[in-house]
């Protein structure tokens, strides 16, 4: 059955490897926050992935947390992310997000990573790939310090692909210049903090349909062709009730 954080707070937690969970199991994560979490002088902010895990995690944020790398969650088994947002993340490599290993497959989808970092002499503000395979679809991966994307090249390099994503330096796969995305991480409704579209944004109605989401982070509905990341323009959030 595995390990089902669902309607979850993971926070303010630190440890070598994984400074929220260490996973070698099957873990799904659903409408959760893990924010300033820390894993030390190694990886894995947030979340740390074996390469025998499988993690899937869905409508949920990601915020302030630290690690050499993976600022959020670094991943070296079977990782699929769908709905989630990854913002103000901080590592070496990969602000955001780090797949790294021969057994390394993940999806990110419909997705936004924001405003992640790493310092000057760092790889992948957003996300970091190497060695394994990596594709990322109808998501937003930009604002971040260093690049958005980064594969890294020669013996370790990694199999990073993607369409209908927007970034703002030109480094991620089959991606446009995004415009029109709030700075602001809010409370835009639903259960976690989003960033928000605005009006006129390059990502309103320019997602890939065959691949969309039938409701965002959320909750709110997604219809015809849907958006590009995690937040659906225009579309309601139901009741909590």
């Amino acid at each position: 059955m595995g390990f089902k954080p669902l309607n979850s707070t993971i926070s303010s937690n630190k440890a070598e490897l994984g400074g929220g969970i260490w996973n070698a199991g099957i873990l799904t994560i659903i409408n959760s926050t893990f924010s300033s979490n820390t894993a030390g002088i190694l990886s894995g902010g947030s979340i740390f992935n074996h390469e025998d895990g499988t993690l899937s995690v869905e409508n949920s944020t990601f915020f302030g947390n630290e690690a050499a790398g993976g600022g959020a969650i670094e991943n070296a088994g079977t990782m699929a992310i769908v709905n989630s947002t990854f913002s103000g993340n901080l590592a070496f490599v990969g602000g955001g997000l780090k797949s790294q290993g021969v057994n390394a497959k993940a999806n990110v989808t419909n997705s936004t990573i924001f405003g992640n970092s790493v310092p000057n002499d760092g790889n992948g503000g957003g996300l970091f790939n190497q060695q394994g395979t990596l594709m990322i679809i109808n998501s937003i991966i930009a604002g971040n310090r260093g690049e958005d994307c980064y594969n890294r090249g020669g013996e370790w390099l990694g199999d990073l692909t993607g369409s209908n994503n927007l970034d703002s330096d030109g480094t991620c796969p089959g991606s446009g210049t995004l415009d029109g995305l709030d700075s602001e991480l809010a409370d835009n409704g639903g259960p976690t903090l989003t960033h928000a579209l605005l009006g006129g944004s390059s990502a309103i109605d320019t997602g890939d349909p065959a691949s969309c989401s039938t409701t965002d982070q959320r909750g709110a509905e997604r219809s015809g062709t849907c958006d590009i990341g995690a937040y659906e323009f225009g579309s309601s959030v139901p009741d909590s009730d």
